[in-house]
């Protein structure tokens, strides 16, 4: 007989760190391009059932809104009960965005879940820049080795992967934990069927001394999307005006 599991998957950090690119990304959604805050929560579903086990793993994804002039008390409710977090960080703004992760979400977590598995993520990768400030960030907010996940979810790298470690380690310790709610052979189904093993999923985790190699490996394999060119609105006006007064000159003249 088929049973269902229930897990709630948190996605927290401030607002434009790109939680909402990662969901859309993780679902095969188009990222946008311009910076749409989220209102207060989004709530998708991905299930993932399991034949063998007779398990079917509902998870339901929380894109909590981190921007704090329109959410600025976060409801309680999205830290409640919480089974998985990621906790999202801009690579390009590592200092602004780390620092309020403890205050605003992780102490929130502890206090209204028991014992969530959480992963830090750092997004925008495809513009990461790796200077002595980056550095220092993640020395003061992290911790020299402390193990982070590097994606871009604008061009959907490693994207599926955190999601998918995430899961995975949280069915790895729930089988010995808990074995009643997740059975024996749970973790093993669930790597078959999304194709992937240990390693491939744990390969993505960084420090800052390996971060510089991963870097430059995912760079020579894969090609980013560019940002697309803001149009000058001005020179699209002058242009515009332009355009018009021709029209009307060759009217005349006609």
């Amino acid at each position: 007989m088929i049973r269902d599991v229930l897990l709630k998957l948190g996605v927290y950090g401030d607002g434009g760190v790109g939680k909402t690119s990662l969901v859309n990304a993780f679902f095969g959604k188009e990222v946008p391009n311009d910076y749409s805050p989220t209102f207060n929560s989004k709530i998708s579903k991905k299930d993932y059932s399991l034949e063998k086990t007779g398990v079917v793993f509902k998870i339901n994804i929380w894109d909590v809104g981190g921007n704090r002039n329109i959410n600025p008390n976060i409801n309680p409710a999205f830290f409640t009960d919480v089974d998985l977090a990621l906790l999202i960080f801009d690579l390009t703004q590592p200092e602004k965005t780390l620092k309020t992760h403890k205050k605003n979400f992780l102490d929130k977590l502890i206090k209204y879940s028991e014992e969530p598995l959480t992963l830090i993520v750092g997004n925008k990768l495809d513009k990461l820049s790796l200077n002595a400030r980056f550095k220092r960030a993640i020395i003061d907010f992290l911790g020299e080795n402390a193990r982070f996940s590097i994606i871009s979810a604008k061009s959907n790298v490693n994207v599926k992967n955190c999601i998918e470690l995430l899961i995975y380690t949280y069915l790895k310790k729930a089988e010995i934990l808990t074995p009643d709610i997740v059975p024996e052979n749970s973790t093993s189904e669930f790597m078959a069927k999304i194709g992937k093993n240990e390693n491939e999923l744990r390969n993505q985790l960084v420090n800052l001394s390996t971060i510089q190699s991963k870097f430059r490996e995912i760079k020579s394999t894969v090609k980013f999307v560019d940002e697309p060119k803001k149009e000058d609105k001005k020179e699209k006006y002058q242009e515009f005006i332009q355009n018009e007064l021709k029209k009307i000159s060759l009217q005349k003249k006609t």
